[in-house]
Parts: structure tokens; C-alpha cells; sequence
């Protein structure tokens, strides 16, 4: 965290270069106060940021951890699989927040998935018709995996907690790629 107190400290300070996209850790009162500039790395991180998304995602929805645990202590043939992966061609995908970021994971999950639908409070219509638009609550019930693509604030700290949960998709996956403040684990 950037406060108000390590500010302060530093009265040669003259710009903040953040190396990522968001800038909620840094106090903005005492920012603006001093009239000192936050860079970040704005849209640069897009498709590292979408191609991260994507295998944390299909690691889940494959069972990679799973499979590869039962290989690695060589019993695969002693115990059943843990589950069995779901098809990807028949589960929808809802992505939560269409910036730079949303939009590179939905292009890239459009080939894999069912259906492509997102929330974006800025976003009311889409200009692609291989999307959907959806309200939040109609992507929470309607998404198989639910990807989280929105910055952090206070707005939405703890957007997800047990009644958001309560109204996903019954074994629903949901993938944070954002910030942690967003879940409440």
C-alpha cells in the first residue's frame, strides 16, 4: 500500500509507475493533494493477462491438478478418476467486466465455449453479436464458469460473498483473475 504516510515521507516524489494495470493500492487523496502522477500499465497487459485466465480455466475445468497428482504418485490405475471433465462446447461462459482484458478472454473463450455473455456496469448494448449481454444477476444464473475481469474498489470489495454465491449456477466454476478483494473467501 501507498499511503497517505509513505507520501509524506518522500518529498522528492514526482510520479508513481505502477508495473501492472490497477492502482488501488495507492492512497489517491494524497496523490491528488501533491499533484503527483500514477502511471500504469493500462491495456499493455491484455493478453498476458487473458492467456493466464485461460489456463488457470481449462486447468479446473480438465482436472489438471487432479490428474496430475494421481500420475505423479503412480496409483491412476488404482483409483477411480476424481471427476469427469465436463464438455466445453456445452457450458456457458459469463465474463464479468468487458475492458481491455474481458475483451481478449471472450475472444479467445468464443472457439471453446457454448456461449460468450457479459456483465459490464459501463456496457448496457454490445456491438458484437457473438456476445451476450447479460445483467449480473442473469450472469451469476446462467454462467458454468463465471470469469471476474473488473478492477478493484470500493464499490465491489467482497461483490462476492454468500449471496452471490447463492445465486450462481449450481457447480458453477468461478476464475479470479483480477483482485483478491473482489471474493470474499
Amino acid at each position: 500500500k501507498i499511503t497517505q504516510s509513505i507520501i509524506d515521507q518522500l518529498p522528492n516524489l514526482r510520479v508513481i509507475s505502477m508495473l501492472g494495470t490497477g492502482a488501488d493500492n495507492i492512497d489517491t487523496n494524497a496523490v491528488l493533494n501533491r499533484k503527483i502522477p500514477v502511471l500504469t500499465l493500462g491495456a499493455l497487459p491484455a493478453e498476458e493477462v487473458a492467456t493466464h485466465t485461460m489456463s488457470i480455466m481449462l486447468s479446473i475445468l480438465r482436472g489438471v491438478p487432479q490428474f496430475s497428482a494421481s500420475a505423479q504418485s503412480l496409483r491412476w490405475f488404482e483409483t477411480p478418476h476424481p471427476f469427469v471433465p465436463p464438455r466445453l462446447s456445452e457450458l456457458n461462459c459469463g465474463i464479468l467486466g468487458f475492458g481491455n482484458i474481458g475483451q481478449v478472454i471472450a475472444r479467445y473463450c468464443l472457439p471453446f465455449f457454448a456461449s460468450v455473455s457479459f456483465y459490464d456496469s459501463f456496457i448496457k448494448k454490445s456491438s458484437n453479436s457473438k456476445y451476450l449481454v447479460k445483467s449480473f444477476d442473469d450472469l451469476l444464473s446462467s454462467s458454468d464458469v463465471l470469469i471476474i475481469s473488473i478492477p478493484a474498489s470500493s464499490e465491489n470489495k467482497y461483490l462476492f460473498n454468500s449471496k452471490t454465491f447463492a445465486k450462481m449456477k449450481y457447480g458453477a466454476f468461478l476464475v479470479n483473475t483480477s483482485r483478491g478483494s473482489i471474493v470474499n473467501s
